[in-house]
């Protein structure tokens, strides 16, 4: 409507940065099978979110499974005042096969899902047009340890004899582990009857040590023999993590299978993320059901913990190492480590980035605590050392989601004038400034540079504010360098002249 000739009017004048809204980091992804879920309250592939004291939802998933487990893991360690933590799960179909260890190849293959059909990992990125939610801290509790361990060369040593010219036969793999699934070959025979170099159909999963392999030969021919090597592969879920943990802006607890050292530090060697979060894997707890103590995983016990490092924080810029890890009666294996000494299982896997579970020891100096057990975790698996500690990482995202929240609000509303850019300024020094007085930036610069902002660019209606902000990093050590005193025994000495002073 046009304005009055005789009258008032009350225009709203909008020339002030807005109050912040700041990101959420706490919002918890389970992916996973639930055999035994309701289907209808749990579809495959398709994000459904609830709180974890939702206990008639939570039914739903079953006994069956990693899932409910999870659930529970994250709720023992909440903090006072804290009821629940909000979970969006995703199941997917868990695999069959008469072979346990191809059944298990189709549950990782699940999990990993389809980028193409938004399935398995990629089923999260659907979260906040479906469920209007976005995961952060993101795990698949019992599937991110399995090392997908395959043949590497497979190198003829003896050709044989006796085979049909132009044929092509079968190489036989046999052994390589309980839980070895079988790579498949087949070679050609050659016109004098012996075998051409073999070709790799299927390079197999799981193996532990090289499997051997031959071709049996037919008639009174003699068998070619084959000598096969393995290479280390990555656990295929954790593989699949990294592009859909970007694209949430979210990181991953993962775990290994926690059996032994040389198994931790093999798993790590195939992990390069900034968004992992890794732990030697497993913790023992007490099933609700049959009161048995069993080995389930580790994983939503250390969300747990960081999710309640959060909430008495305020911010997800602290590290939630050397804290309690409650609901568990133990880790999976006991770790050594000692908090003086580097030569020991526990400070070793540190060093080389995987997190772990620890026994306080009642009237033991050299231990962490005098009991419970304790989560030492403070690095994710990045190659950057700047970027090394994921509370840092964290920190950093929550800062970057907290400034897209703010920052759309002055996108089409606003021509680029001096009074806007002075106003888009204010409303990135409004939130750093506050996480600076709560103690989660050490300091921070905002400035809008000439050289970074040209006519050009203007008129094409863009603008560029650069901050600078740094995160404090993680207490890891304290050094207590001691030496002598001698000031203290001359002023002994002072004293003792002054008061032992004798006359006659």
């Amino acid at each position: 409507m046009t304005d009055p000739i005789f009258g008032v009017t009350t225009p709203r004048v909008d020339n002030e940065s807005s109050p912040a809204i700041y990101a959420d980091l706490d919002t918890v992804g389970i992916i996973g099978p639930a055999p035994n879920a309701d289907v209808l309250a749990f579809p495959l592939n398709t994000p459904v979110k609830f709180n974890s004291d939702d206990y008639v939802t939570i039914a739903k998933l079953g006994a069956s499974g990693f899932i409910t487990d999870a659930i529970r893991g994250v709720n023992d360690q909440l903090a006072d005042f804290e009821h629940a933590a909000q979970v969006i799960v995703v199941r997917t179909a868990l695999g069959v096969d008469s072979d346990p260890a191809v059944a298990l190849q189709h549950t990782l293959a699940n999990i990993m899902g389809s980028s193409a059909l938004g399935t398995g990992m990629s089923a999260f990125l659907q979260c906040g047009s479906l469920v209007h939610a976005i995961p952060r801290l993101i795990m698949a509790p019992g599937y991110t340890g399995q090392l997908v361990n395959g043949l590497d060369t497979l190198l003829m040593t003896t050709p044989g004899s006796g085979y049909v010219p132009g044929q092509s036969y079968p190489i036989t793999f046999v052994g390589g582990g309980p839980n070895a699934v079988q790579a498949t070959a087949h070679a050609v025979a050659n016109p004098d009857g012996t075998l051409a170099n073999p070709i790799i159909d299927s390079f197999g999963a799981f193996y532990a040590t090289a499997p051997t392999a031959t071709i049996a030969a037919p008639g009174s021919g003699t068998t070619a023999l084959y000598t096969a090597t393995i290479a280390i592969n990555a656990d295929p879920v954790c593989s699949a993590m990294p592009d859909v943990l970007s694209q949430l802006v979210a990181h991953a607890v993962i775990e290994s299978a926690g059996t032994s050292r040389a198994n931790d530090e093999a798993w790590r060697g195939t992990l390069d993320s900034d968004r992992f979060i890794p732990m030697s894997g497993g913790a023992k707890v007490v099933d609700p059901i049959s009161g048995n103590t069993v080995v389930m995983p580790c994983a939503s016990r250390v969300i747990g913990c960081m999710i309640r490092r959060d909430f008495q924080t305020g911010a997800p810029f602290n590290s939630a190492a050397n804290q309690a890890v409650n609901g568990i009666v133990g880790p999976a294996r006991s770790i050594a480590f000692n908090i003086t000494d580097g030569a020991n299982e526990g400070q070793q896997l540190l060093a080389e980035n995987i997190g772990i579970i620890v026994r306080g020891e009642l009237g033991n100096d050299f231990a962490l605590a005098q009991g419970g057990y304790i989560l030492v975790a403070t690095d994710n698996a990045g190659e950057d050392p700047l970027w090394m500690f994921y509370n840092v990482t964290r920190g950093r995202d929550f800062i970057n989601l907290t400034l897209i929240r703010n920052l759309r609000y002055y996108l089409g509303r606003f021509n680029i004038t001096a009074q806007t850019i002075q106003v888009v300024t204010n409303s990135m020094v409004q939130v750093l400034a506050y996480l600076k007085s709560r103690d989660n930036l050490l300091g921070y610069k905002v400035a809008f540079s000439g050289n970074l902002n040209s006519a050009d660019e203007i008129r094409k209606g863009n603008i560029t504010i650069s901050f600078l902000a740094e995160e404090p990093t993680v207490l890891r050590k304290i050094t207590a360098s001691g030496s002598r005193y001698r000031p203290a025994v001359d002023a002994l000495i002072a004293q003792l002249a002054a008061q032992l002073v004798v006359t006659a």
